[in-house]
């Protein structure tokens, strides 16, 4: 509430937010946070995560590319790569 633009702060919320089980609303939190820091790779990675849970492949594989441009080589980008591959299929 008193820094609603802080990115890592609404990225936090959105992880507690799945934690409990309130997907849509995680949804929501991700989605502010790749809008306010479109960089964040790992909010993307989350929200692509959480849309493809909930049907949304299209905008899931939107997500990861977009990480895997952000973030390449990391430990997590052949997860995005073969989790892409997954919900393409």
């Amino acid at each position: 509430d008193l820094e609603p633009h802080q990115a890592e702060a609404r990225y936090n919320l959105g992880n507690l937010l799945d934690d409990l089980g309130d997907t849509e609303r995680a949804i929501a939190e991700m989605r502010q946070v790749c809008a306010l820091a479109p960089s964040f790779a790992d909010a993307h990675y989350n929200l692509g995560l959480l849309l493809a849970r909930v049907g949304g492949a299209a905008q899931a594989r939107t997500h990861l590319a977009r990480y895997l441009e952000l973030d390449p080589s990391s430990t997590w980008a052949s997860a995005a790569r073969d989790f892409m591959d997954q919900i393409a299929a």
